[in-house]
C-alpha cells in the first residue's frame, strides 16, 4: 500500500512540475558550505561588523547560505512578453542556522522589443550600465567587499530599493532610465538615474564601455541625521571601460564622483571619488582575479584596499571559491581590515 501511495505522489509531483514548466515557471537554487573569517568578518552576536572585541577578532567561522529562486514567464497574444522573479532566503546571515526565510530581489516586468520596463529590487540606470572591476564570486563577496572598491551604484538603495527602470537595448547599444522615491515621512527628493552601455568586438578582444549619471537634487532642503551616507549625495557620475581577450585574459577600470552637499549630510563631509582597476584569468576551470581601488574624500583620509578571487568548476554546478579582501584603515582611525573565505558554491 505504501508503495502505490509513493508512486501516486510521484505522478503528481511530476505532473505539478511540468505544468509549472508549460506556464513558465522554473525554480533553480544556490547553496554554499565553507569557512569565513578575518578581522573585518561580522560579529555572531550582532551579524554586524567589523568586529570590535579584540577577543573575537580573526576568529575562523563555519558558513552557509542557502536560496531558492522562482522566475516566470508569459508573452501575449501580440508578442509582448512579461515576468517576475524572486528569491527565497534565510534572515539569520550566513554564519548561522534557523534564521526567518524572507524574499529578496523580487521584480516583475514588461518588455515589448528592445524596450523593457522593470520594476522592483533591482539595478538603477547607472549602476545598470557602469560595470564593477571584478567578474567572478567568493563566499563572502570578500574581494569587492573592501574600502577601496568602487561599487558603481551611486545612491541606490538609500530610500527602500524598489527602482522603476526604462532599458533600450538593440544590438550593442544600451541605455536605462530610473527612478527611486522616498516612501518615509522625510519627503525627499527622487532618486534618478540614466545610463548607456557599447560594446564593441575587434580582432582578439571584446570591449565594453559605460557611462552614468545620477541626481538626487537637494533634498527639499531637508537635513538629513544618522548614519546614513547616501542621502547627502546631490549628483554622481562614473565612467567603466573592460576588455576579454581571447586567450583569456580580462581587464576593467572604472571611477566614480560624487558630490556631497555636507549641509544636508551628518555623516559626510566634502565630496568625494573611487576608482578600481582589475585584471583576472580564465584558464579552462579555474579563474583568477585581482582588483586594487580607492576611495578619496575631500575633507577625510583617503581608504585603499585590494580583492584576490579564484574559482575552479568542478562541472555540474559545483564550485570551489577562495577570496581575500584587505581595507587599508587611516592610522588615525584603526587597524587594517581584512576578511576571507574558503569553501564550495552550488547552483541547481
Amino acid at each position: 500500500m505504501k508503495k502505490v501511495l509513493f508512486a501516486t505522489t510521484a505522478l503528481v509531483a511530476s505532473a505539478g512540475v511540468a505544468s509549472a514548466q508549460d506556464l513558465g515557471i522554473s525554480i533553480s537554487g544556490f547553496a554554499e558550505i565553507g569557512i569565513a573569517g578575518g578581522s573585518g568578518f561580522p560579529d555572531v552576536a550582532t551579524g554586524s561588523g567589523p568586529i570590535t572585541d579584540p577577543v573575537d577578532r580573526n576568529k575562523t567561522r563555519l558558513h552557509n547560505d542557502i536560496g531558492i529562486q522562482i522566475d516566470a514567464v508569459g508573452e501575449t497574444d501580440n508578442g509582448i512578453s512579461f515576468g517576475m522573479s524572486f528569491e527565497i532566503d534565510d534572515s539569520n546571515g550566513n554564519d548561522r542556522v534557523n534564521g526567518t526565510p524572507g524574499f529578496d530581489n523580487e521584480f516583475a516586468f514588461v518588455s515589448s522589443g528592445p524596450v523593457t520596463f522593470t520594476m522592483g529590487e533591482i539595478n538603477g540606470a547607472y549602476d545598470q550600465r557602469v560595470d564593477e572591476a571584478s567578474w567572478g564570486g567568493s563566499l563572502t563577496d570578500d574581494h569587492t567587499a573592501h574600502g577601496g572598491f568602487n561599487t558603481t551604484n551611486g545612491a541606490d538603495g538609500a530610500y527602500d530599493g524598489q527602482i522603476a527602470r526604462l532599458d533600450y537595448d538593440m544590438g550593442a547599444f544600451g541605455a536605462s532610465i530610473s527612478v527611486e522615491q522616498d516612501d518615509s515621512a522625510n519627503d525627499l527628493n527622487p532618486i534618478w538615474g540614466i545610463g548607456v552601455s557599447y560594446g564593441l568586438e575587434l580582432t582578439g578582444v571584446d570591449l565594453d564601455f559605460g557611462a552614468g549619471f545620477m541626481s538626487h537634487d537637494e533634498n527639499n532642503g531637508r537635513v538629513v541625521a544618522g548614519a546614513q551616507p547616501f542621502l547627502g549625495i546631490e549628483s554622481a557620475w562614473g565612467l567603466s571601460v573592460g576588455a576579454g581577450f581571447d586567450n583569456g585574459l580580462k581587464l576593467a577600470a572604472n571611477y566614480e564622483s560624487i558630490s556631497i552637499d555636507e549641509a544636508k549630510q551628518a555623516t559626510v563631509t566634502g565630496d568625494a571619488e573611487r576608482w578600481t582597476i582589475g585584471a583576472g584569468y580564465d584558464f579552462n576551470n579555474l579563474s583568477v582575479e585581482a582588483n586594487y581601488g580607492q576611495t578619496n574624500f575631500d575633507s577625510a583620509d583617503n581608504i585603499d584596499g585590494f580583492g584576490l578571487a579564484a574559482q575552479y568548476d568542478l562541472g555540474g554546478g559545483l564550485q570551489a571559491q577562495a577570496g581575500y579582501g584587505n581595507t587599508n584603515v587611516p592610522s588615525a582611525v584603526g587597524d587594517d581590515v581584512e576578511t576571507w573565505s574558503l569553501g564550495l558554491s552550488m547552483s541547481f
